[in-house]
């Protein structure tokens, strides 16, 4: 499979991204990314750090929301077995 090559802005720079997945996928993420970013430095926390804290903080956001919904799934996933287990047992 070949990959695909899109340019992005995330904090007013341009990047060149590299993936496996659509272009629109890559450049959905990179809007995440940007956005939570320009979320952050427009807050009042914003105003007193510089651009790499904002990253970590973005960083611990998105593993934040990844980690919610990974628990969910499992959570889905148990709740899945268990009503398998039952009609098996009918």
């Amino acid at each position: 499979m070949s990959k695909n090559k899109v340019d992005v802005i995330i904090g007013d720079q341009v990047y060149t991204i590299q993936g496996d997945e659509p272009s629109e996928h890559i450049e959905r993420v990179a809007s995440i990314v940007n956005n939570q970013i320009k979320e952050i430095e427009q807050s009042e926390k914003g105003k007193y750090i510089d651009s790499s804290q904002s990253a970590i903080l973005v960083a611990i956001n998105i593993a934040n929301d990844y980690l919610k919904v990974k628990m969910e799934l499992e959570k889905y996933n148990e709740e899945n077995k268990a009503l398998l287990k039952q009609i098996e047992e009918l």
